[in-house]
């Protein structure tokens, strides 16, 4: 993956490469809420400024070492309301998948999650060029599902005891994808 990329500029969105000075923003934006952290492939709950200092840092050294392509979802107030990621890339399968992808509780429910979403599969196609798209979602997560599903992608499956939680429990995900000639950002 490219470690030099784009902030991608969307109607209501932009996404901007992550920087060690969004993890201010993150932290007041995002802290320590469990609500948030509990949709994550997190070992623990943030509960400081250092440890969100940290995932930045990780998500920054996977950035440079080709692996992810970490943002900061930024709203049209300039405030920074959440985090998106592509990452996994293979490029002779022309696979990705968009992963790490939260937002703080009080921007729940205004859409910016999708118009994200929709960005980054936009950008994988476009300039990636990605003919699969992936992602999961922990099962129970709903809204995450309802909302990939009315942006095109089709669930494939359910891959059992994937993720093991904060709390130490073990949980299902589902698995879902989009494909090149099904992405029709305009009809939605």
């Amino acid at each position: 993956m490219h470690s030099e990329y784009p902030m991608l500029d969307g109607n209501q969105v932009k996404l901007v490469p992550l920087s060690k000075e969004h993890s201010s923003e993150l932290w007041d934006s995002v802290g320590n809420n469990p609500e948030v952290w509990k949709w994550l492939r997190l070992p623990t709950v943030p509960n400081s400024q250092v440890e969100i200092d940290l995932l930045v840092q990780k998500a920054i050294n996977e950035r440079d070492r080709g692996e992810r392509l970490p943002f900061v979802v930024v709203n049209q107030s300039g405030q920074v309301v959440g985090s998106v990621s592509l990452l996994g890339f293979n490029q002779e399968s022309e696979r990705v998948e968009i992963g790490w992808v939260f937002f703080a509780q009080k921007f729940w429910g205004r859409g910016y999650a999708s118009k994200a979403l929709k960005l980054l599969v936009h950008y994988a196609i476009q300039e990636l060029n990605a003919y699969r798209i992936q992602l999961t979602v922990m099962e129970g997560n709903d809204s995450s599902e309802r909302m990939v599903l009315k942006l095109g992608f089709k669930k494939e499956g359910i891959l059992e005891a994937y993720l093991k939680k904060v709390d130490g429990t073990r949980c299902d995900v589902g698995l879902y994808r989009i494909l090149k000639p099904e992405w029709h950002p305009n009809e939605m």
